[in-house]
């Protein structure tokens, strides 16, 4: 693949596999396999990772995991392991994009649920209203500091994004966040507040939710930068294999391993 890439030749792609250091996995040992690496127990699958080229994939491999740990348990519970999909600034502390953590304890019984209305351009140039519902829970949440020790925090998180298969929030989402602070706080739209609204933002912790998804799989975009001791990784992507986004592609999926990689398709 190095090869390939530095000389800009993507004719011919040859993936051989020892079963040593290298398996093929067929998607139906997948499971069991991942499961036999972290034994069984949610809190050992630090160490392994689950690499797809797609959301959509990802998922299901997600689904597909927690299905076994959470039997019959959609929602998220405590146990669950997460990753932060934006940046999150707090007085106490600052989690980035691509941090892992936990779900420590799920407060609320059940979701808050609040109906928002924005305006938007329609396809006729006309401004259209539409219905935004989002949903938010108060939950415990356990991310390592910068020493490696884990620390907990109260924090809502917004739901919407967990449950799909959607990198980010959609624009209308985002914007009826905010419309839903403004909402709350109609006399900080008032000329001469904006340092007040500024501030407030900042500070607001509907504004601030947590966007967080599971953490068992993730995009080989999500994972740049990181390493994992055993890499489960579905090699099909919506890409062509004789080229060099597959290759580059390609390249960063299977060097997140440090101990086994595991290869299907």
């Amino acid at each position: 693949l190095r090869d390939g890439l530095s000389k800009n030749i993507f004719n011919k792609l040859q993936f051989d596999v020892n079963g040593d250091d290298v398996c093929k996995l067929s998607s139906n040992e997948l499971l069991q396999t991942y499961l036999s690496s972290c034994a069984g127990k949610v809190s050992k699958t630090g160490e392994n990772i689950i690499v797809a080229g797609s959301n959509r994939q990802v998922g299901e491999y997600n689904r597909l995991v927690r299905e076994h740990f959470f039997n019959g348990q959609m929602e998220m519970v405590s146990g669950d392991k997460i990753i932060s999909v934006a940046n999150h600034y707090r007085s106490d502390t600052t989690i980035t994009n691509g941090e892992f953590g936990m779900i420590k304890e799920v407060l609320s019984p059940a979701p808050e649920v609040v109906t928002v209305f924005i305006t938007n351009k329609g396809d006729d140039g006309h401004m259209v209203k539409v219905r935004v519902e989002l949903s938010f829970r108060d939950v415990v949440l356990a991310f390592r500091n910068d020493y490696g020790e884990p620390f907990f925090f109260e924090a809502k998180i917004i739901e919407n994004l967990l449950y799909n298969d959607h990198p980010s929030l959609s624009s209308d989402e985002h914007k009826a966040i905010y419309v839903h602070f403004l909402n709350r706080h109609p006399e900080l739209r008032r000329k001469g507040n904006e340092k007040k609204l500024r501030l407030a933002l900042m500070q607001d912790p509907y504004f601030n939710a947590f966007k967080i998804k599971f953490g068992y799989a993730i995009t080989a975009h999500k994972a740049q930068g990181s390493e994992w001791k055993n890499v489960f990784l579905q090699c099909e992507t919506h890409q062509k294999a004789l080229t060099k986004d597959y290759f580059r592609w390609l390249y960063t999926a299977i060097t997140r391993t440090s101990d086994i990689l595991y290869v299907m398709n």
